[in-house]
């Protein structure tokens, strides 16, 4: 089975395309990012006793440790604050301070209700399938990885 070439680069294209949407959002107080916003997120939604920096990391496809830096980044800004497990003092949690919840709303809730607005004249159908196709991009270029190794050398032929 054969691919079409053409279409494969112009689709991996598109996806450099899409990585500069987040960056369109309004501007954040220096210095969040566009990801402490997403952290938040996970951190307000989740039930009312906290969050591990665990189930924040896969919630966002992401590494403990990358999670943890910027969990600490956000303690430093005083938007989330860390609790400690009584009976288990290894595990923390993590919480959404007021101002933490505040910025949420500003940035999560209200940017996104308004960018729905805006996004209202593609077809929900449209927007499902990019959905889907770009999890299943993530899914297949995750589990089946091309390495250079794999690929024949300059001025060989295969």
């Amino acid at each position: 089975m054969s691919g079409n070439v053409e279409l494969t680069k112009q689709f991996i294209d598109i996806f450099h395309l899409a990585k500069r949407i987040p960056g369109m959002m309004p501007d954040l107080p220096a210095p969040l990012t566009p990801r402490h916003i997403h952290i938040l997120e996970c951190i307000c939604l989740a039930p009312a006793g906290g969050i591990r920096v665990s189930e924040i990391a896969k919630e966002m496809h992401s590494t403990t440790p990358s999670i943890t830096r910027l969990v600490n980044e956000l303690t430093a800004e005083k938007l989330v604050q860390k609790s400690k497990d009584q009976q288990d003092r290894r595990v923390c949690s993590v919480y959404a301070t007021p101002a933490g919840r505040n910025l949420y709303r500003i940035y999560g809730e209200e940017y996104l209700q308004r960018l729905a607005v805006l996004l209202a004249g593609i077809p929900e159908e449209d927007m499902r399938t990019t959905i889907r196709v770009i999890q299943q991009t993530y899914d297949r270029m995750s589990q089946h990885p091309i390495h250079l190794s794999d690929l024949s050398r300059p001025g060989s032929h295969q």
